[in-house]
C-alpha cells in the first residue's frame, strides 16, 4: 500500500493552513524500472475518528523520529 506523504522542509507544496483531506488516486503507472507514477486529486474530508478506536500508542522510535522534526534535525 503507498500512503501519499509529503515531508520536508523548503517551498510549500500546500499552503499554511490548508485543510487536511483525502487524496484520490486518478490514474497510475508503473515504469520499466518499477518507478510508479500517480496523479491523484481531493478526495474530501476524513472521516473523524471513531471514538471506540484503540488510543494509538507511539514507539520510543517513532517519539524520538517526531522530536527530531519538530526540531529541525532530522
Amino acid at each position: 500500500m503507498t500512503y501519499p506523504v509529503t515531508l520536508g522542509s523548503g517551498k510549500r507544496l500546500f499552503g499554511e493552513g490548508t485543510p487536511v483531506g483525502r487524496l484520490e488516486m486518478i490514474d497510475h503507472k508503473v515504469t520499466d524500472k518499477g518507478t510508479v507514477i500517480t496523479r491523484l486529486r481531493p478526495g474530501g474530508d476524513l472521516p473523524p475518528y471513531p471514538p471506540e478506536a484503540p488510543i494509538p500508542i507511539m514507539s520510543e522510535r517513532e517519539i524520538a523520529r517526531q522530536k527530531r522534526l519538530a526540531d529541525g534535525t532530522w
